[in-house]
């Protein structure tokens, strides 16, 4: 089995200064540099074999989006599955970037917590290692392939549940990322018989 764990591209909130409004979900699309970022995983796809892939979508606007615009006239049909969607922040109206900045750092670093979210960091483990459980483990001892287009910290979870690690793992690693800028591959965790990645930064040379 191969699993390929995707994050969406470049959203427009990336580019927002920390004084500007935060856009819901619904209005943050993709940047210019984030639809170039899903074409280019397009390519890759193309090229990488995965025509018999299975792909699965968090239903949140910006994860879809790259899975679209990635597919585009290849004629893919994604699962869209609420379990991938991103933790939900109380999505308060007129907040600031740094106001939601500070309050998904506040989120990770007590993942019990639900003060800043309708759900904790615990609860959105649960709910993706629910996932985990139904659609991937199944799947272990076969030869197909998933594609899995969704968030960081849903991707963290996904890991988690690879690896092993409880959630408040996650709070000795988080970090605030003022963009979608992911680079370098870090291995993660070595396991026996099984290599564990996790992509950090993209370098401009892979760009």
């Amino acid at each position: 089995m191969r699993v390929l764990l995707v994050r969406h591209a470049e959203p427009l909130s990336a580019g927002r200064l920390d004084h500007e409004l935060a856009p819901s979900d619904e209005e943050n699309a993709l940047s210019d540099e984030g639809q170039r970022q899903s074409q280019a995983l397009g390519r890759m796809l193309e090229a990488g074999d995965f025509d018999r892939a299975e792909f699965h979508c968090s239903p949140i606007r910006r994860a879809q989006d790259t899975f679209l615009i990635a597919t585009k006239d290849r004629g893919r049909i994604a699962c869209i599955d609420s379990r991938l969607a991103e933790l939900r922040l109380n999505m308060v109206p007129m907040r600031t970037m740094a106001q939601v900045r500070a309050e998904q750092i506040e989120a990770y670093m007590a993942p019990e917590s639900s003060v800043h979210s309708s759900e904790s960091v615990v609860d959105h483990k649960a709910r993706v290692s629910q996932f985990f459980d139904e659609v991937i483990n199944p799947r272990r001892q076969d030869s197909r392939t998933l594609v899995i287009v969704a968030h960081g910290g849903t991707i963290e979870h996904l890991l988690g549940c690879f690896i092993g690690s409880l959630p408040s793992a996650l709070t000795s690693y988080f970090t605030a990322m003022p963009c979608c800028a992911y680079h370098e591959l870090a291995n993660v965790a070595p396991v026996p018989g099984r290599c564990v990645w996790r992509l950090d930064r993209v370098s401009a040379l892979v760009r």
